[in-house]
């Protein structure tokens, strides 16, 4: 259970903060070479991404 919530809570935190496009979030200064390469929309896209993995991985281990 506590695995389930270790993926879902970050994967919902990652995926709202996506969608919204927060400067403090997007702007990390780790993911300058993939906000370099992609644009901000792809980078976004790719945030998403993860975090619907995330959330998916965190329901199976409920079920």
């Amino acid at each position: 259970m506590v695995n389930a919530l270790i993926k879902l809570i970050p994967g919902m935190i990652i995926t709202w903060c996506a969608a919204k496009d927060y400067d403090w979030f997007m702007e990390s200064s780790k993911m300058h070479i993939i906000l370099g390469m992609a644009g901000r929309g792809g980078l976004r896209a790719i945030y998403i991404i993860i975090g619907v993995i995330l959330i998916i991985l965190g329901i199976a281990e409920f079920i």
